[in-house]
């Protein structure tokens, strides 16, 4: 059957990366009523500083409050899943989307998808320990 969920969001208090926490509260909230999913997204955002001296050198943030998202040279959200799902992306991370602002080399493009990727890993993780500490008292 057809379903259709619509969160409505209220932002207290926006620190930086609105989107991705937003959407990972989403997936937490879904995870919790039990709703059954083909994979579970988690997002993640990073902003981008170049350095315009001579080593050209690029410093990435994860997670990054709102100063550092106004100060920094791009920022770029992605909405990934995990490998291992049945699909055309099941032996790597698959970018579910993404929205980058700014300006940024394609070499620092390429050091912002891994550590998106490593990022979203690691979120996986925390939401598989949530799920397994929810469910680990019932027995079937």
């Amino acid at each position: 059957p057809r379903m259709l969920i619509l969160f409505n969001i209220l932002v207290v208090n926006n620190d930086g990366s609105l989107m991705s926490v937003a959407l990972n509260a989403c997936v937490l909230a879904l995870l919790d009523a039990a709703v059954p999913m083909h994979y579970v997204p988690a997002a993640v955002t990073i902003s981008t500083f170049s350095c315009t001296t001579a080593d050209k050198t690029t410093s990435l943030i994860l997670d990054p409050t709102q100063d550092e998202e106004m100060e920094s040279t791009a920022n770029s959200s992605f909405i990934l899943h995990p490998p291992g799902v049945v699909g055309a992306c099941s032996d790597e991370m698959c970018v579910i989307s993404s929205e980058s602002t700014g300006i940024v080399s394609m070499a620092s493009y390429k050091m912002v998808m891994a550590l998106a990727g490593e990022a979203c890993l690691s979120i996986h993780g925390t939401m598989k320990k949530f799920m397994e500490a929810k469910y680990s008292d019932i027995t079937v």
